[in-house]
């Protein structure tokens, strides 16, 4: 299955997935509120930005949010 984020994907999307993406899409200047039903192929052009560079940000961002495995000695 890939998780990675589209460009139909919603801010919304990418902030339930991804939530350390949030600083990404702040420093972008990008509304995570009113403007969070945006697509991603919207919010770069916002932000004037290509969008596949957009995709690679937040795919980044998601890989980072990731959930660490658990430790085996702590199970």
């Amino acid at each position: 299955m890939n998780n990675s984020f589209q460009v139909t994907d919603t801010i919304n999307d990418v902030l339930k997935r991804a939530p350390g993406a949030a600083t990404l899409l702040h420093r972008l200047s990008l509304d995570t509120c009113c403007g969070a039903g945006r697509s991603i192929r919207e919010a770069a052009e916002v932000a004037k930005m290509p969008v596949e560079e957009l995709l690679a940000q937040l795919n980044e961002a998601q890989d980072a949010s990731a959930p660490a495995a658990p430790d085996a000695c702590r199970l």
